[in-house]
């Protein structure tokens, strides 16, 4: 019995020596290895943080330092698209995701690595509207099923975007036929909400796109305007819509509404982005004249001409004049004295028969191409007799329309009063025109101002828009698609002095984690696991030998 308890005793010390001598390198080596997966993790997130209201121009800076992939651009995207669109507030903007873009954006990573490429959106995601030909995609216009009927070719403006390394991510809402400009609804997906209030309507036909951009899901769209199809939306949902000339960017591949007016739309949250899609869908990429025009001191010196018959009042019935919002016109007001601010003088003119206009000027009229010629010598006098650059007008003048149905299944914004600025000017004689925000409503709702300008002007116009909006920076990203991601410091590889990516002579660690080595460490560790392990053994056997020997002998002496 002696012998037992000595043999449990001493065996059970040393057991708990050799336990210590195992467990604490392995206890090293778990910590080691966690704090490795941790310190991937963490890499893995670098850059996903900063995606959220990044423009194509801080994206392409991140791509180009190695801060980010296209890989993983698509990915934050297609994950805010699934949290924040298909889920929660259920903005429902997006109808169809590419499900080759993960793929795509693969390759692309690869071919940035071999110092290969494309073009100016190299890797970066662009949604588009469903009445836009994307090869691999039905162009679906919003209607009930999806057409079998796959586009084997790009659209013209789609194509260029292509060509310069842009991913397709997906196709997005519309009002079905863009029938409507007051809401998004399409009989495929139902309806698009604001994205900053869901009881509010995001306006049409091209709301998908306009909330698209303004929740993150991509940093720019492509939409087609008509009247305002893409420049009401835009307004309403805090993003920038640029409507060129009539004419400027190829058309062919888009669904027609009214030929005389549809023009391809870029919307995106910046005005520099929109002279970069449009640089990029003129065939301009190489030498990039509208981004290049930019100034943020454009408005110094300039004259910009109120239109008093949209910014004051706006006609409703043959027999009625209604009143603007008074939240809108405060933002107005506001928005002259940011314009005065900047240097910019300014004036107004009226041009009374406007409303006359949008009747005489419609293409069904007989008379319609003498009365566009007339209104547009009309502007071109008003503007030279009070030598003004551009005209400026809020987007729209009444309170944002309610989202949703009556009990009849009809929307309920059918019966409420629509004063929608956009659609008088700009589409009927073809003039370029910019939507930048201006500030938001009380509901939450954005607000915007429209700058107009001579056909052909577009240049001179995206800078004024640009001057103004750099001075303002009045966009707010909406609460409804919050950021997924916590930002992560970032530190971009230094030149060692060869040329390669120069900043100082400070060692900084890379983005991403090299390819390791053989780790000695470990190796170390696994030696000493195992030598404790033997010792165990071989004390434990030789010990039982020893106290067996010493018990035999003491039998024998008795």
């Amino acid at each position: 019995m002696i012998f037992i308890k000595r043999l449990l005793l001493k065996n059970t010390i040393i057991l708990c020596m050799c336990a210590l001598l195992i467990f604490s390198p392995i206890s090293a080596f778990a910590s080691s290895v966690s704090s490795t997966i941790a310190e991937t993790e963490k890499t893995d997130d670098v850059g996903k943080a900063e995606i959220f209201e990044a423009s194509l121009s801080e994206i392409r800076d991140m791509l180009e330092s190695g801060q980010l992939t296209s890989q993983k651009l698509c990915e934050v995207y297609i994950e805010r698209i699934n949290t924040f669109d298909k889920k929660g507030d259920k903005l429902n903007s997006v109808i169809s995701i590419n499900k080759n873009a993960l793929a795509q954006a693969k390759q692309l990573d690869s071919e940035r690595k071999a110092g290969v490429v494309r073009g100016l959106l190299h890797g970066i995601p662009i949604l588009v509207k469903d009445n836009i030909d994307v090869s691999g995609f039905p162009t679906t216009l919003g209607k009930t099923t999806l057409s079998e009927d796959i586009k084997d070719t790009d659209a013209s403006a789609v194509a260029y975007l292509v060509g310069q390394g842009a991913i397709i991510l997906g196709k997005t809402n519309l009002s079905t036929d863009d029938a409507s400009t007051r809401y998004t609804v399409s009989a495929l997906l139902g309806e698009t909400r604001n994205a900053y209030n869901t009881k509010y309507a995001s306006g049409g036909s091209s709301g998908g796109s306009a909330v698209a951009v303004s929740a993150n899901f991509a940093a720019a769209a492509l939409s087609t305007d008509t009247n305002s199809s893409a420049k009401y939306p835009a307004a309403l949902n805090g993003v920038v819509a640029f409507r060129p000339t009539h004419g400027l960017i190829d058309y062919s591949g888009c669904e027609n509404v009214v030929k005389a007016r549809d023009t391809v739309t870029p919307i995106t949250k910046t005005v520099e982005d929109a002279a970069l899609m449009l640089d990029i869908m003129t065939d301009n990429a190489q030498t990039t004249p509208y981004l290049k025009s930019l100034s943020k001191t454009a408005l110094k010196g300039k004259k910009i001409a109120v239109l008093k018959e949209l910014s004051q009042y706006t006609y409703n019935s043959p027999n009625e004049w209604k009143k603007s919002d008074d939240e809108i016109e405060a933002l107005f007001k506001s928005a002259l004295e940011d314009l005065k601010a900047q240097g910019a003088e300014i004036v107004e003119i009226s041009i009374p028969k406007l409303f006359t206009y949008y009747y005489t000027c419609r293409e069904s009229m007989s008379g319609s191409a003498n009365a566009k010629a007339k209104l547009l010598s009309d502007v071109k006098s008003q503007l030279s007799q009070k030598g003004a650059d551009a005209i400026i007008y809020p987007s729209y003048l009444s309170t944002p329309l309610k989202s949703g149905f009556d009990e009849y299944g009809s929307h309920v914004s059918e019966g409420s009063l629509f004063l929608n600025s956009g659609a008088y000017l700009p589409s009927l004689i073809g003039l370029p025109a910019a939507v930048v925000p201006m500030g938001y409503l009380e509901s939450g709702v954005g607000a915007a101002i429209e700058f107009v300008s001579l056909p052909k002007t577009d240049k001179e116009l995206l800078s004024l828009a640009y001057s103004y909006e750099c001075a303002t920076n009045k966009r707010v990203a909406p609460k409804t698609a919050p950021n997924l991601y916590e930002p992560i410091e970032f530190i971009p590889e230094q030149d060692n002095g060869d040329g390669d990516s120069a900043v100082s002579d400070v060692t900084v660690a890379p983005a991403v984690p090299k390819e390791p080595g053989f780790d000695w460490q470990k190796l170390a560790v696994a030696m000493i696991v195992v030598a404790a392990l033997g010792l165990c053994v071989w004390i434990l056997v030789f010990g039982y030998k020893s106290d067996k020997r010493k018990s035999t002998h003491r039998n024998r002496n008795f």
